[in-house]
């Protein structure tokens, strides 16, 4: 994926921490263009670092319906947003389909899946 310059710099935004600046330029960047599910998802991160569980959802489930299920992108982040917000066997769904498509992240999601299965193991009584 090549990134466009206001892409570079919202992903920069957003690893040196400066989060508001990464959400004001997402949000400019989907009042430009409303069908860039990239932006969503990336917005859904943001809201996700922020601690907005629900608006994060929402971003997600946005570019789902724009780009389709089949966005690995999207599917990775979807999973790292359940996992935070506690429903887990989403989380590992979402994982096992983005290592269904990439076998190359399976090294990156099996530390996470085992996360979740542990959190769910907890679970029961």
């Amino acid at each position: 994926m090549i990134l466009s310059k206001s892409g570079l710099r919202r992903v920069v935004l957003f690893l040196i921490y400066d989060i508001n600046d990464a959400m004001a330029d997402l949000d400019k960047a989907i009042e430009l263009n409303p069908t860039n599910a990239v932006a969503f998802v990336s917005r859904g991160v943001v809201k996700n670092r922020k601690g907005d569980i629900q608006g994060a959802r929402a971003d997600c489930q946005k570019a789902i319906e724009l780009y389709g299920t089949n966005s690995m992108l999207i599917a990775y982040d979807q999973g790292m947003i359940d996992f935070i917000s506690g429903d887990f066997e989403k989380a590992i769904a979402s994982w096992q389909k983005v290592i269904q498509n990439n076998a190359s992240l399976k090294i990156e999601l099996e530390p996470w899946i085992e996360k979740a299965q542990a959190k769910l193991a907890e679970k029961q009584p």
